[in-house]
């Protein structure tokens, strides 16, 4: 075990049981990873809600498993038992165990597990509830256990986020409604988040920023980007180098950021080679994807890594709100400022105003919506690619998108499309809970809470679609109940909490958005979690949108 750059959640690292990208872990191991810490719970009550979470994914083979385990500190055990339970050796810790874990002759005790011959590839969110053991102490470890079977070994365990909290819920009403402008709302597992290529109704899609293009600077990663006051023509600053997320900030905050202002720095260093130490350009849209085999459009091997990035443009909008959305790996920042470079009305004095993510990090989707008056404006983006993939995208659209499983990084042809990640499942959560009991004066016939919401899918025959419900905080899960009572004016099909088969309903497949609708009169009285989980196999498509989402009473 140890942490990998490779592939992460958030942050730079994960925690992985294999030490380079496609290896498959050996067969006969038995591979721990065990907290340095002991998580007390002794001060702690069951309606604090203890909670472990924690993001994975994982690749388990023939009769191979994973697990979560813990060791209970319960002196009692070294007493009370006969012979004392006072054994030493690896999966024994003196005075920890329980007469659970002691019956299967270990201190350990499995809390959650994963079985032979799964496999899911997209980054989900466990969570595992600690109430059993209030007021005890716990050491915790992950277990892959790959001693039984040589056959179909699999690529391991990755683990990001662990957390231990006292689970806390914002809670909703009757009368929710998300028409897919923000995340607000929504945990999103793999890479569930805002799709700005389709939107219900009308104001949606790239915003009218005028036509003039993005003005695009990139610098390979030389000593006078640590040194950029230096003044030229100095040769021996044109040898390659590394440099991190202070040195580009150094770089950029020492270079003009205008157009001329960049050009200058340019000219006074005539030893600085275009294509080879710099590169001018202009586009229309900023949507680059480079993966890990280097910036393309170069004869140079120094632009794989070590390299940043200056995007400038002037706007005229029409006014009104606004959304940023940037995909990028690695850092990224945006501001939006006056013509003359100051500061717009309404704006924070912080100077990257709009994004600010300067650091090193995986594939990351980032918003925010900002509300501009009439005028004229300037934007300015920053990036800077460490190692490994390589993504600088910027989309700026209106109010209106649609939440969906894998979405393009804008709207528009230039966009290429993405589907839905293989061999996975995975669920944009409700960020809370629902509440739907009924209201003082309401009878039970008039009681009848509903969900209903807009959808587009494109599915092979091997994804499904599901919406669920959770009562007990997400633990578990049922869709029992959730079509009954279909309106007469839906179909049957538009009340199935599944979807699945092999279907193109899109624009592009010639039909509008769809309603579904699903009864939740089975949880009266009761908080819900709402989730839509998407399962693939090993082909995909694009997958599935889903926008203006009510919850509503549909008594009589």
């Amino acid at each position: 075990w140890g942490a990998i750059t490779w592939d992460s959640r958030s942050g730079v690292a994960s925690m992985h049981d294999s030490d380079s990208s496609g290896q498959r872990y050996q067969h006969q191991s038995y591979n721990v990873l065990e907290m340095n810490k002991i998580l007390d719970l002794r001060g702690t009550k069951n309606t604090d809600l203890p909670t472990m979470y924690f993001w994975h994914h994982y690749n388990v083979g023939n009769s191979d498993s994973i697990s979560v385990e813990i060791a209970v500190q319960d002196e009692t055990e070294m007493t009370a038992a006969s012979p004392p339970r006072n054994r030493m050796g690896y999966d024994y810790r003196y005075l920890w165990g329980s007469a659970t874990s002691y019956s299967a002759s270990s201190s350990w005790q499995s809390i959650w597990s994963i079985g032979q011959n799964n496999r899911n590839d997209a980054w989900v969110r466990e969570q595992i509830d600690l109430r059993n053991y209030v007021g005890k102490r716990l050491k915790v470890r992950f277990v892959l256990n790959a001693y039984a079977d040589s056959n179909n070994l699999g690529e391991g365990w990755w683990l990001d986020n662990i957390q231990f909290v006292f689970r806390t819920a914002e809670v909703f009403t009757v009368g929710f409604n998300d028409p897919a402008q923000n995340m607000r709302y929504w945990i999103p597992e793999g890479r569930w988040g805002l799709a700005p290529d389709q939107w219900r109704g009308t104001g949606g899609g790239p915003a009218e920023l005028g036509t003039n293009p993005w003005t695009v600077f990139w610098f390979d990663c030389i000593t006078w980007v640590k040194n950029s006051t230096q003044p030229g023509p100095n040769a021996s600053y044109l040898n390659e180098s590394t440099c991190s997320s202070g040195n580009w900030n150094t770089f950029f905050d020492n270079v003009t950021r205008t157009v001329a202002g960049t050009n200058a720095w340019i000219s006074a260093r005539p030893s600085l080679v275009a294509g080879q130490h710099y590169i001018k350009d202009f586009t229309d849209v900023i949507s680059y994807d480079f993966g890990t085999t280097g910036r393309p459009g170069t004869l140079y091997d120094t632009w794989y890594d070590q390299y940043g990035g200056r995007f400038m443009r002037d706007i005229t909008v029409t006014g009104g709100e606004y959304t940023f959305i940037t995909t990028s790996d690695d850092g990224i920042r945006v501001r939006v400022e006056n013509s003359d470079g100051s500061v717009p009305s309404g704006f924070t004095s912080t100077f990257w105003n709009v994004i600010n993510r300067w650091n090193t990090h995986s594939s990351t989707v980032d918003y925010q919506a900002v509300t501009l008056v009439p005028g004229n404006y300037r934007i300015i983006m920053e990036y800077f690619e460490s190692t490994s993939g390589a993504v600088a995208q910027l989309q700026v659209g209106t109010n209106k998108f649609s939440f969906s499983d894998s979405p393009k990084a804008g709207a528009g042809s230039s966009f290429p499309v993405v589907n839905s990640i293989p061999y996975s499942s995975s669920s944009l959560i409700m960020n809370g809970v629902l509440n739907l009991d009924k209201p003082s004066g309401y009878t039970t016939a008039q009681w009848k809470p509903r969900l209903e919401f807009y959808t587009l899918y494109d599915f092979p025959s091997s994804s499904t679609g599901a919406v669920q419900v959770s009562t007990d905080g997400g633990f578990t899960w049922t869709q029992t109940g959730l079509n009954a009572t279909c309106p007469a004016a839906l179909n049957s099909g538009q009340c199935n909490p599944n979807m699945s088969g092999n279907i193109n309903y899109t624009p592009s497949g010639g039909y509008d958005w769809q309603l579904r609708s699903y009864d939740l009169s089975s949880w009266v009285n009761q908080n819900i979690i709402i989730r839509f989980r998407l399962t693939t196999g090993s082909g995909t498509r694009d997958g599935w949108w889903i926008t203006d989402i009510v919850v509503g009473n549909n008594g009589t």
